[in-house]
């Protein structure tokens, strides 16, 4: 899979092989030398969009949507 990222030095999109992740390369635009960023730039993007929900705060709303559910029910059954 190749890698896509800008060029810090020109901001040119460049295009290289997932071989050479990690490496210093000539940018082909400026000709700064550059890291190879080890993910691409749309993983990265992909990444940093992910949301980070701990299991806790997921635990603790089903139960609150399940408390507000049952107290529903329960208003119409009783008639109050």
């Amino acid at each position: 899979m190749p890698i896509i990222f800008a060029c810090p030095m020109c901001g040119k999109l460049i295009l290289v092989s997932s071989s050479y992740s990690g490496s210093m390369l000539p940018c082909d635009h400026c000709r700064a030398l550059i890291a190879v960023p080890e993910k691409t730039l749309l993983a990265q993007r992909e990444a940093a969009a992910a949301p980070s929900v701990k299991p806790r705060k997921l635990w603790l709303i089903g139960a609150l949507l399940l408390a507000l559910g049952l107290a529903i029910i329960g208003s119409f059954a009783f008639g109050q």
